[in-house]
């Protein structure tokens, strides 16, 4: 077991704002600006009218995300000064989701229109206040679960995590500081489960049967508040909150990960579930019919075969092969996704012949990025009329495919080294090196 070290607290506060400038200024110019400025206007936009709508009607009978004028759904500082200066006649409602996120930034909006109540830019700079808040609480999770592969991976060649941190992580910069996706709620559940199984497994702790009812049900929490802000993504969700469970069973299997899996598996399913039937009691009061605007939803996203009810904008994707859509996120979008998988599976051909498959992590770590690559399969295929629409689902592959190669890359030329140098040459680096930063 390796004690806690202070030195990984300054490396999660490095994380922390490099990510925030990326997110929130995409200050590495990883994007270029328009693209980051812009990208996902839109639903963001969902947002940005609800707040300003709420802001002018306090007492207003909309439950719902949506937009003041269905002409003007992009965000942009002229809309939002436009809005602030006439009078609201009309919204329209946004009924695919409960909307949570109004409700999470409310507080922080109003304490904009605090601050800022003499400018004439006023909704203006409120909302960049709540893309700062949205890029914090982010950039605070995500690099969490970046620390935890640092620790759990890296001694000697930790630094080089920090290289696609900053530099390549292209889609979840775009990501970084949109009010409607909340990046943080796609992250959490795996984050936590992470530390929670690392915590019990260095201290050889066995995991009671309450501890396992309470973190299957506490991260279930955040699977019920992910649903409530959208659908998107979740089964990519689900499946990456199970990782840490089959690594760390993996490396010591013990019926207790059976149990974890077992309850999280039925808490979670419950959690999506719940949350539906709050979003269909929102609907129910707000005057819909509420079973027919959720088969929509579904119907819009998934493989059903009645499309009667389902504008023709939708009519090619439900009708496009699944192999048609695999290929597109295997080939397209600038990440050409098969020739990273591709160089993984050849350097653990290389590794092997070198080394052997002796060390647990490695094998351990190997077995779980390929589950891993189920997360975004998952998606791609049960909603498959979502993914040949939405180009943007490129994101699923950094959730968290990419990231565990990436750290299975640094983890593998570490072991290299360690056993191509005699344990001389590499006493000297530990001398000069680890212990400088008391790694072991």
């Amino acid at each position: 077991m390796r004690a806690f070290n202070y030195k990984y607290v300054l490396i999660f506060f490095i994380l922390m704002i490099c990510n925030i400038l990326n997110f929130q200024f995409n200050y590495f110019e990883v994007l270029p600006d328009n693209i980051h400025r812009n990208f996902q206007n839109d639903s963001d936009g969902l947002v940005a009218h609800k707040l300003i709508y709420n802001s002018k009607l306090h007492n207003n009978d909309s439950k719902f995300l949506g937009i003041i004028d269905s002409s003007q759904q992009n965000i942009t500082s002229k809309i939002l000064i436009e809005q602030y200066d006439q009078e609201i006649n009309t919204f329209y409602d946004y009924t695919s989701s409960f909307g949570l996120q109004q409700y999470l930034l409310q507080p922080i909006w109003d304490l904009g229109l605090k601050l800022f109540k003499s400018n004439n830019k006023q909704f203006h700079y409120s909302y960049k206040l709540i893309q700062l808040f949205v890029s914090i609480l982010n950039a605070i999770v995500f690099s969490l679960f970046i620390c935890w592969l640092i620790v759990e991976f890296t001694k000697l060649l930790f630094p080089l995590i920090f290289i696609p941190i900053i530099y390549y992580q292209d889609w979840l910069i775009m990501f970084g500081n949109s009010v409607y996706w909340q990046l943080w709620s796609w992250f959490l559940p795996t984050t936590i489960m992470c530390w929670f199984l690392k915590y019990h497994y260095d201290r050889e702790i066995i995991i009671n049967n309450f501890r396992i009812i309470i973190i299957s049900l506490f991260v279930s929490i955040f699977v019920f508040i992910k649903c409530l802000m959208g659908y998107e993504y979740i089964t990519s969700i689900l499946i990456t909150t199970t990782l840490p469970i089959f690594y760390y069973g993996l490396l010591k299997p013990r019926n207790e990960y059976i149990k974890i899996f077992c309850l999280f598996f039925i808490f979670s399913i419950s959690s999506v579930f719940l949350s539906i039937f709050l979003h269909y009691l929102t609907l129910e009061g707000s005057g819909y019919i509420g079973s027919e605007v959720l088969y929509n939803i579904i119907n819009k996203r998934t493989h059903l075969t009645d499309n009667l009810n389902v504008k023709s904008i939708y009519t090619e994707s439900l009708n496009v092969t699944t192999a048609s859509v695999l290929i597109k996120y295997l080939y397209g979008g600038g990440i050409y996704q098969y020739r990273l998988l591709s160089l993984w599976l050849l350097l653990i051909i290389f590794f092997s012949k070198k080394i052997g498959f002796i060390y647990k992590k490695f094998n351990a770590m190997a077995i779980v990025i390929f589950i891993s690559l189920t997360a975004p399969l998952s998606w791609f295929i049960l909603a498959k009329p979502h993914s040949y629409i939405h180009g943007m689902n490129l994101v699923l592959w950094y959730l968290p495919v990419n990231l565990l190669i990436y750290t299975h890359f640094i983890y593998m030329l570490e072991l290299y080294i360690f056993n191509k140098y005699d344990i001389q040459i590499v006493s000297k680096i530990d001398n000069k090196v680890l212990k400088l930063f008391k790694i072991y």
